[in-house]
């Protein structure tokens, strides 16, 4: 079994430095020397800091300039500390070498998204240096009636350094959708495709030589290579658990209280009224995200309704070795948030009790 110390080696954020007052991040991650790279949404930027915890140096700040960004939608780390950040403002993926230096600038151009699609999810960067895209193609309006339920599907693609789309993969199956009768603005109503709350859905991550894929409806997980070839099944027993009513309840709770917030649509508001009749499945994924370590190891994470407070299942997670084999599960500390792990250590995105954000790096113990 592992455990997470219970006092981090490193915490960024919440103190006098402003460099490290943190409003909105997207992702942290730990280079291969120990410093830390931070993606921070208000304001757009890239934070680099010593493995000690110093800051060094903003890049890619706000702009439209080919080393700027205007949001970061996905951060993610490749070979030789490759930092890419996917700007869905612009439409562009932007690398980074380890020292924050421009390397690429990658727009995706319209004609590049296939007829009747929404566009596409950034996924990180393949083991061959390529970038991973999930095709968004969920029809609108939905095909069915209020509330009844149909299968989603998605292919991945593979984003030249070019430019260019290359190697789609088969159809894989995204998930499940609801249709949800949404009021509109001129007083006729339309029905809406959702993702069936807390049901399966498709997750994907790249790692060093291997790409990871699962949905979550078993315990479950498939490793490609390069070329789009299976070369790995990963599979625990155990059943799913049970969607307790007490879990739905916090889900529904949690919900609401993030859509009262400034800013959200109206369709989410009416979203978070309706929430209660949606068609919740009777037991959870068997994991919610996946994540790969900076040692190949894969971390599949529990569902839980992601508060971060102590009894909270998505705190839990589990730990496979690059042979596919289980190591144990770790349950994270409360408020915490996994985003990067090696031999010995985990890092992630820490919450204090008035919602401020801090970066914390803490031991990670092996008994």
């Amino acid at each position: 079994g592992w455990t997470v110390a219970d006092t981090p080696t490193l915490d960024l954020g919440g103190g006098t430095d402003p460099h490290a007052a943190f409003g909105s991040l997207s992702n942290a991650l730990r280079l291969s020397d120990g410093r830390i790279v931070v993606g921070e949404q208000t304001p757009t930027a890239l934070r680099y800091f010593s493995r000690d915890g110093h800051w060094l140096y903003d890049v890619g700040g706000a702009g439209d300039g080919r080393a700027e960004l205007r949001s970061i939608f996905h951060l993610s780390l490749g070979a030789n500390d490759t930092v890419a950040v996917f700007d869905l403002a612009r439409r562009q993926l932007v690398l980074f070498d380890p020292n924050g230096a421009h390397a690429l600038t990658v727009p995706i151009a319209e004609s590049l998204t296939p007829r009747g699609t929404n566009g596409y999810l950034p996924k990180g960067l393949a083991p061959d240096g390529r970038y991973l895209l999930q095709r968004d193609e969920v029809a609108f309006p939905f095909a069915g009636a209020p509330n009844t339920l149909l299968d989603d599907s998605t292919r991945l693609y593979r984003l030249s350094r070019a430019g260019t789309l290359t190697d789609s993969s088969p159809r894989l199956r995204a998930g499940e959708l609801f249709g949800f009768s949404l009021a509109a603005a001129n007083g006729k109503g339309i029905v809406v495709p959702l993702a069936r709350p807390l049901g399966p859905m498709l997750h994907v991550v790249a790692g060093a030589d291997r790409v990871w894929l699962g949905d979550g409806s078993s315990w479950e997980i498939r490793g490609i290579d390069g070329k789009g070839r299976l070369t790995t099944i990963l599979r625990r027993a155990g059943e799913r658990p049970l969607l307790t009513a007490a879990l739905r309840d916090s889900f529904i709770a949690l919900y609401r209280a993030h859509t009262t917030a400034p800013g959200m649509g109206e369709m989410r508001r009416q979203y978070a009224r309706g929430m209660a009749k949606a068609p919740f499945p009777d037991r959870l994924p068997a994991y919610g995200t996946l994540m790969v370590g900076a040692d190949s190891t894969l971390w599949a994470g529990h569902v839980g309704v992601h508060d971060g407070t102590a009894g909270d299942p998505g705190l839990a997670w589990t730990v496979f070795d690059p042979a596919g084999r289980w190591l144990g599960d770790v349950t994270m500390p409360p408020r915490f948030y996994p985003t990067s792990a090696g031999r010995g250590w985990i890092l992630g995105i820490w919450r204090d009790e008035h919602d401020v954000q801090h970066v914390r790096l803490y031991p990670l113990v092996e008994r």
